[in-house]
């Protein structure tokens, strides 16, 4: 007789089912941690290829390369162009996210639900409602990284991070979208939800999901100051109710402690910047800033810190007397280059150009408005990972209104660098698209002093549009156009514009100052400002273009061109490619619709297409320096 086989208890079946699911909570939670690190190693030995590869071009001779047949040798960069167009110049319809960060958003979620999922003994809701809770609590120690000023990611991949915002709030929402699945699952298993941790638990999706919709990009936009504030008290309350929750029922607190010890860390850095960047504990700190309204919506921040910084890079201000929230900061790029601090001073002067809109800038702009005047300020910074331009042949920077703060260092920078000899820019253009010519007063003393002193090796050209007809009374007079700097009307032949809207800068209509006398070779310093290019609003603070445009027109600038309508920036760029030597480099920094124009230009297949590259066109590298809020 055959021996029958006892069937387990149900209380057996329960503690193995149990056994089980806390083993695949913690190997699933590990394997993934183990795949995120594989990527991250994956993107830093990308980084630093890439940056070999530019030290090795930054030491070869700019010569130019045959347009011809396609050649093999030239295949690794066409290959590596093409997956620039396709990665992270085309956009997704209807948002701002490049298709890299699409599919980088997509791979993430996968990711995320198949380690739910996997392994869950044909959909076992007692396995799957518990491993999304413990796949989404161990991302609590990367969602801290993503958001902090001051992270590894940054480090090892170069990946500034303002650009790993959308990440950020691309791993919130999968960790949000886990939990309901997680909350729905123990409800329907019929866990009760009178225990302490369940209560707990229950109030920290309840934060999290406020916060969830306090970051939707209506919102988050309308009311910014806000979402600060609530931001941090709701995720304070997600951390320390979910701690509870996680820590009562798996033993897996130390995801939140990974968490909150990363973004402590973030805080303590930022602090500490801010008090070495003022020298509180000096007898003569370093905590005023100067305000100046330079047009009807825009302001002028100056102050000088011992501190340096590279072109490009942006610092968080916070304006204790103007703000109602005290340690309330925010993000400006510096529209300054750091100069050589004297014997006797370590002060180096940043300048930031903002553009008062609502909320705290509205604010800023308003106590402008009373006139110059010396505040409180302190600075959080530098941050950010420009691109090093000095090993490009040609450089084109192009900005809209206030995104001039980053193109303007940018440009002094490697006009530096071309006199210190450290740069291989041999081509290097500025297009700035504004309102109102006076609007060029933002500016002036830099772009005076910078070319100034242009070497002979590089060729200059600086073409500002203005989008606001000017008065028949201001053009009177003035002379419609003029060449480059170090360049002739034959380098460019052959390669004109449309119309006015589509301008050639050596044949459209509009106002140029003509050329002064510029002495080579003289080394790259800042000519001092004098009290009439500071001092140009009536005492009241009212901006007054009159005394603007009046200083405009009486001191003329070399190499520059002023010109009626939009650029067509297509054309601009078309125009530099197809006469570049070498590697062309394209930064732009301005409105959404002017981003995207350049977005839709270098990916263009008779500007940047990797047939053309094969052939001997020259590789296009392209940064938008943007913030999301």
């Amino acid at each position: 007789m055959a021996n029958a086989t006892t069937p387990a208890s149900p209380s057996t079946v329960q503690a193995a089912l149990k056994l089980l699911r806390d083993r695949q909570n913690k190997t699933f939670s590990e394997d993934l941690w183990y795949i995120i690190l594989s990527v991250l190693a994956v993107m830093t030995l990308a980084h630093i290829t890439v940056y070999g590869l530019r030290l090795l071009r930054k030491h070869r001779d700019s010569v130019p390369s045959p347009h011809g047949p396609i050649a093999v040798r030239r295949l690794p960069l066409a290959a590596v162009n093409a997956f620039r167009i396709v990665f992270f110049r085309w956009t997704v319809p209807f948002t701002k996210a490049n298709l890299a960060d699409a599919l980088f958003t997509l791979g993430y979620t996968a990711l995320m639900l198949t380690m739910s999922f996997i392994s869950s003994h044909d959909a076992n809701i007692t396995l799957w409602s518990s491993r999304t809770g413990a796949i989404a609590i161990s991302q609590l120690a990367l969602l801290p990284v993503l958001a902090s000023k001051n992270n590894i990611i940054s480090l090892l991949t170069g990946i500034s991070h303002e650009k790993m915002a959308f990440l950020h709030r691309a791993a919130g929402r999968n960790m949000l979208l886990l939990l309901w699945i997680h909350a729905v699952g123990k409800w329907y298993t019929g866990t009760r939800f009178t225990a302490l941790k369940a209560v707990l638990g229950g109030i920290a999706l309840f934060a999290l999901s406020v916060t969830f919709l306090l970051s939707l990009k209506p919102i988050r936009s309308f009311v910014y100051e806000l979402f600060l504030v609530t931001h941090i008290v709701l995720i304070a309350i997600f951390m320390v109710c979910g701690w509870y929750h996680v820590e009562h029922t798996h033993r897996t607190g130390y995801w939140v402690w990974a968490g909150m010890i990363l973004w402590a860390f973030d805080r303590l850095l930022r602090f500490a910047r801010t008090i070495y960047n003022a020298r509180l504990w000096s007898s003569k700190p370093s905590t005023e800033a100067t305000i100046e309204l330079i047009s009807e919506d825009t302001i002028r921040v100056t102050m000088e810190r011992p501190m340096s910084w590279t072109p490009g890079q942006h610092a968080f201000l916070t304006f204790p007397g103007i703000s109602a929230n005290p340690v309330e900061a925010h993000p400006f790029t510096i529209a300054t280059i750091p100069r050589e601090a004297s014997k006797i001073s370590s002060l180096r002067e940043l300048s930031f150009i903002i553009r008062g809109r609502s909320g705290f800038t509205g604010k800023l702009r308003r106590q402008a408005q009373i006139g110059r005047s010396t505040v409180t300020a302190y600075v959080d910074g530098p941050y950010g990972a420009p691109p090093d331009l000095s090993s490009f042949s040609t450089a084109i920077l192009i900005a809209g209104g206030s995104g001039v703060s980053y193109t303007i260092s940018m440009f002094e920078n490697l006009i530096q660098q071309a006199c210190n000899g450290t740069s291989t820019v041999q081509r290097l253009v500025f297009v700035w698209s504004i309102r109102d010519e006076s609007h060029i007063s933002w500016i002036y003393h830099q772009l005076n002093s910078a070319l100034a002193c242009v070497p002979e090796t590089l060729s200059v050209s600086v073409q500002i549009f203005v989008t606001r007809a000017p008065s028949p009374s201001s053009m009177k007079g003035i002379p419609y156009q003029g060449n480059d700097l170090n360049r002739s009307d034959s380098d460019l032949e052959g390669y004109t514009y449309e119309n006015v809207e589509k301008a050639d800068v050596r044949s459209t209509p509009g106002r140029i100052w003509s050329n002064v006398t510029r002495a080579p070779g003289i080394p790259y310093q800042a000519l001092s400002r004098s009290d009439s290019d500071l001092q140009l609003e009536d005492s009241t603070g009212t901006y007054n273009n009159s005394e603007k445009a009046n200083l405009l027109h009486s001191t003329p600038l070399a190499g520059l061109r002023v010109m009626s309508g939009r650029p067509d920036v297509y054309s601009i760029i078309a125009a530099e490619v197809a006469t570049s030597y070498g590697a062309v480099s394209v930064d732009v920094s301005g409105p959404a619709p002017m981003i995207a124009s350049v977005r839709a230009a270098t990916r263009a297949s008779d500007i940047a297409g990797p047939a053309g590259i094969a052939r001997g066109m020259p590789s296009i590298s392209l940064h938008a320096a943007e913030f999301r809020l």
